[in-house]
């Protein structure tokens, strides 16, 4: 079985990345003196999401990482479900292409999602391997998908870094009952990206990506309610050797605990700021992980947590959490990029993602003395992200006023 966006986001609990309905003060902004790119009401409402994003980068002058993104990939226009064909494909690209030239515009770091190790059809896959006969740890991706076009002909500056995510780490494949304690089999349930595979992305022109992995493999020891616990040796060679061989590629990594600001225990699953799972244990796990990391060349940076939701108190204290973290990260003398997640989705903001982002917060909330901090968020573009088509998505948005 292949998990997809959609497995990664429901064992999370939530409803998936792509739950964005509603209007929002920034996107519910008047219609006119919008650009001539804007020729539809999903791309004004993807105009109006990403704008209000990187504005308040602008405003605040801070950097900004978009560490999701993604539309379909089939040439044929596959739908995701039934397996219907559309000529729509040709509309998310020239949608993508508004995206990325928007990034562009304001000097923003982006990866793709995604570069896929697995078998199965996605419409998220931009890269895959072209022989899945091979053991699923030994499948080299080498093959593109109609969407890499588009987002190749970004490329990284001076000012920003262009890539792809590589998911593998973060995957439970076949698994119903994931805990600290029953983490999966290497190359069986979960792999990390091999050498050839981070090759091809780097012939691609790609000069970044970000791997997934799961804070329950890398810290099996924690216990609930505790504050800290040893870290899996095996498991951090493991991200090591995957950093090692992407820098000889010339790839930086940014490295992602992929766990929705939560944690699963045998006999359970609990959110940071839980009494089952205290921020002080967040902040453990990253003075552990720094001090294993700290001096490790090619790190591009720590993406503090991947979509943390569900925290009791909501953004504020995701803002306290990932505030802890980067303290901790800064004790050991760390001097690595750290990515601040924004918080996720909240019962009071109606959207995910990008367009949750200003409203969760309304100003810049990480104090770091070395001023390395890039705000993180992602976005997706239909309605439910994915399982409605172009068409049909317009058709939704521009009922809702764009």
């Amino acid at each position: 079985m292949e998990l997809s966006r959609r497995d990664f986001i429901g064992m999370a609990g939530g409803a998936g990345a792509a739950a964005m309905l509603g209007l929002f003060p920034e996107q519910a902004q008047a219609h006119a003196n919008l650009p001539a790119s804007v020729t539809d009401a999903i791309t004004h409402r993807t105009y109006d999401g990403i704008h209000s994003w990187t504005n308040w980068l602008k405003k605040y002058g801070v950097k900004g990482f978009f560490c999701e993104t993604g539309w379909p990939n089939s040439s044929e226009g596959k739908r995701f479900y039934d397996g219907t064909t559309t000529s729509d494909i040709p509309q998310w690209r020239t949608l993508g292409n508004k995206i990325y030239s928007w990034f562009d515009a304001s000097d923003v770091w982006v990866t793709y999602w995604t570069a896929a190790m697995t078998q199965g059809d996605s419409i998220w896959k931009v890269y895959t391997p072209t022989d899945e006969s091979v053991s699923f740890a030994n499948r080299v991706i080498n093959k593109a998908y109609g969407q890499a076009a588009v987002i190749e002909a970004h490329r990284s500056t001076r000012a920003y870094k262009r890539g792809v995510n590589i998911n593998g780490g973060e995957l439970m494949l076949g698994m119903s009952d994931f805990s600290n304690q029953n983490p999966g089999v290497y190359g069986q349930n979960y792999a990390y990206p091999n050498r050839g595979s981070l090759h091809y992305l780097a012939s691609r022109g790609h000069k970044v990506i970000r791997l997934p992995f799961r804070w329950e493999r890398v810290q099996p020891t924690l216990t609930p309610g505790s504050t800290g616990g040893s870290l899996n040796l095996e498991e951090i060679n493991r991200i090591k050797k995957v950093v090692a061989n992407a820098r000889a590629e010339g790839l930086g990594v940014i490295l992602d605990p992929h766990n929705w600001a939560g944690y699963s225990f045998a006999s359970g699953r609990k959110v940071i700021g839980s009494p089952g799972l205290p921020i002080a244990a967040f902040k453990d796990f990253w003075w552990r992980f720094s001090k294993q990391f700290k001096d490790t060349l090619g790190v591009a940076g720590y993406q503090l947590m991947n979509e943390p939701y569900g925290m009791p108190g909501g953004p504020s204290q995701w803002e306290k959490a990932s505030q802890a973290a980067v303290n901790a990260i800064r004790s050991t003398g760390d001097k690595q990029r750290v990515m601040a997640t924004g918080y996720f989705k909240s019962d009071r903001v109606p959207g995910s993602g990008v367009f949750g982002f200003v409203q969760h917060h309304p100003d810049p909330w990480i104090k770091d003395p070395l001023k390395k901090v890039l705000y993180t968020t992602h976005g997706y573009w239909g309605h439910y992200g994915y399982d409605w088509m172009y068409n049909e998505s317009n058709a939704y948005w521009k009922n809702k006023g764009f």
